[in-house]
């Protein structure tokens, strides 16, 4: 099984998420505008779409483990001044 890593960037207008492999390699990145949701729901439903959408679209669904989960059955640990990190399922 290939090792992946997702990093996200929390910043106060926009959020970009990224996956790259165990050498570092980029392999796919995108963006959601963080400063438009009134409400912490609205955010993670948007960073859940665009996370799902990029596995997706790069054919990594089901490959990364610890992915934040709408039902709450895995849930990120938010770190000040470090971002979000997903905790493994």
């Amino acid at each position: 099984m290939k090792s992946y890593v997702v990093g996200i960037d929390i910043g106060g207008t926009n959020t970009k998420l990224g996956i790259v492999d165990s050498r570092g390699t980029v392999l796919a990145k995108d963006s959601i505008k963080t400063n438009k949701h009134q409400c912490v729901e609205d955010y993670i439903e948007d960073l859940h779409k665009a996370f799902t959408a990029l596995t997706r679209a790069n054919g990594l669904e089901g490959e990364i483990g610890g992915t934040i989960s709408k039902e709450r059955s895995s849930m990120p640990q938010i770190c000040p001044g470090r971002g979000l990190f997903l905790l493994p399922n």
